[in-house]
């Protein structure tokens, strides 16, 4: 599996974990945070490799949709992205330009922190 995807993975399993079963969230913990191969898990669990490969196949696909319809981890990267600019801008020496800057941005988190508890 690609590093980006595994990572994507493993986000999107720490913004959904709460809605998956408890066998889904123990195949996924092994497989993403504990990095277990499949016939580890497989032990472990006392289930066919096939098994674990199709729960983390499942799983998978419900994150994906989860996110496709929460945007969870859409938006927390877009506050991140904006509070990134907002420490360069404090970074600036130009106090009145940073300060009409900041303002601006401390806008947009605030508009997006509202997006995100709705």
């Amino acid at each position: 599996m690609e590093v980006e995807k595994f990572v994507e993975m493993d986000t999107l399993f720490s913004f959904y974990e709460g809605l998956l079963t408890e066998k889904q969230k123990l195949v996924m913990e092994y497989y993403y945070r504990d990095d277990y191969s499949l016939s580890e898990i497989s032990d472990l669990m006392n289930i066919s490799r096939q098994a674990v490969h199709d729960s983390i196949q499942k799983t998978q696909s419900k994150l994906l949709k989860y996110e496709s319809k929460l945007h969870l981890m859409q938006k927390s990267q877009q506050v991140q992205g904006l509070t990134e600019e907002l420490e360069q801008l404090l970074q600036e020496e130009d106090v009145k330009k940073i300060s009409l800057q900041i303002k601006q941005k401390i806008i947009e988190i605030i508009q997006r922190c509202k997006e995100l508890s709705e």
